[in-house]
Order: structure tokens, then sequence, then C-alpha cells
């Protein structure tokens, strides 16, 4: 759909794919999540399709788990898969359960670009087939998964950055590639109030949000520990969530 500035429709296209988010392509093809669900023509599970609109056609990149039936996959943190690239020439695609991140740049080009090794905590390549049908795929996933809920990912000339699960732990992992450095654990300067929820990213900024639950969650962690002296930064967020509840975005100059 198609709506101008003030919000009025201004055309709509019907796209003939069951999904959850969308991502145009360079080629001006759409890349869909599909989520896990069984799309109606084929009777195929898939967690990627195109659709070509030129034409009508759409086809599937990516299987799903056929054994979950049509049981969605678990979301952690945030529930974004897709991110374009600082010059549009591609998007990322990533999802909660796999350590992979694929390159989409065209209806007929996807591949794995990088891959997460975590070794012997890596999860398994054939997950979740190992979950039983009658078992919640969250679950299982948090109670026998070490590593999971990959989120969030974002890439620009110098850095990759994605958050996961590890042991438990939600993780920042940010490589980069000019010193070929690679950090994990929880970043402590103002990029964290970009990091909660990243949106996207250039070469100079990066753009993300805060939910007033988030920043009332912080509160609550904060008052947990009262031998820590809460930033000013911080209770001024926490004041402005308690005054009007709106989303708070955020913008971190890559220095």
């Amino acid at each position: 759909m198609h709506f101008s500035l003030d919000g009025r429709l201004l055309r709509e296209h019907k796209i003939g794919v069951r999904g959850f988010e969308i991502a145009l392509l360079p080629d001006h093809s759409w890349s869909i999540f599909t989520n896990n669900l069984r799309q109606p023509e084929s009777d195929t599970i898939t967690l990627l399709d195109i659709y070509d609109g030129t034409n009508g056609t759409s086809r599937h990149l990516i299987d799903g788990y056929t054994n979950l039936g049509n049981q969605l996959l678990p979301s952690f943190q945030q529930n974004r898969v897709f991110t374009h690239s600082r010059n549009d020439r591609e998007v990322l695609f990533a999802h909660p359960l796999s350590n992979h991140i694929w390159s989409i740049t065209s209806q007929d080009s996807v591949r794995i670009k990088y891959t997460l090794d975590f070794g012997e905590k890596n999860p398994p390549e054939d997950a979740p087939e190992m979950i039983h049908p009658d078992e919640s795929p969250a679950d299982a996933v948090m109670k026998y998964w070490p590593v999971y809920g990959f989120n969030s990912c974002w890439e620009n000339n110098r850095y990759l950055y994605i958050q996961a699960f590890v042991d438990k732990q939600l993780k920042d992992i940010l490589f980069d590639k000019q010193s070929r450095q690679l950090y994990a654990g929880w970043m402590t300067d103002d990029l964290i109030y970009c990091q909660i929820r990243p949106v996207e990213a250039t070469d100079e900024l990066l753009v993300g949000y805060i939910t007033a639950d988030d920043l009332i969650s912080l509160e609550d962690y904060l008052n947990s520990r009262p031998e820590e002296k809460q930033p000013e930064q911080v209770t001024r967020l926490i004041e402005r969530a308690q005054e009007e509840g709106n989303p708070i975005v955020c913008l971190y100059h890559m220095k």
C-alpha cells in the first residue's frame, strides 16, 4: 500500500505471498519473510520468498522447518529480519534461529554472507527439526540451546553488528572490519540507547529507538542496584517516558 504524507491511501497492490516483513530489492522485486508459513498455492513451508511485481510471480528462496507445521519461529528482543545496506545494493537477512546472515541482491541472488561461529555452541544446522511438534519452539530453544535469538543486524563500511542470546544473556556482537577485531558483551557508552532497537546504519550514523517499556524496565533494574549512580541522561529519558509514553528516536554518530 502507498500512502501520502498526510495518511491518505494512494494505491494498493496485492502480493500473492503470505508473510510478516517485506523489503524492496535493488531490482525492484520484493523479498518477503514468510516466517515458516505454509504458502497456499504451493503448500510449501518457507522462510523467505521473492515476489516479482512485473509479472505477478513468486518463488521460494529459503525453505522453512516442516517439523514445526505452521508454527511461527520464536522471536527474541526485536522482530526485524531485513536490513538495507547503506548504498542500497543489497538487503541483509537474518532470523532468530540461525547463525547465518544472508545477502540478497536480486530475485535471482541470495547467498550466505557471514556465519557467526560459536564453536560447540552453534545452533544445530537442522534446527528446529529436533523439536517435538507438541513442544513450544521458544521453550525448547531457551531450554536447550546455548546460542539463539539473532536479531537487529546492521552493517556499514566499517562495522558488522548483531545481537544474540549467549548462555541466556543478551550480547552485542560488533566486528570492526578495519582493525579485524571482534567485540562481544554490552557497550557502555551512549551507543546503548541506539543499540537496544537499532533500525538502520550509514557510515556516519546509527538510527535506533527505545520504547517507554524499555526505559521503565531499565529504571526498575537501576532501582534494584542503588549503589550504582544513575547517569543523568538515563534519568532524563526515564522522565520523558513517564510523561509521554512514546518511543524515543536515538542517533549515534560514528566517530
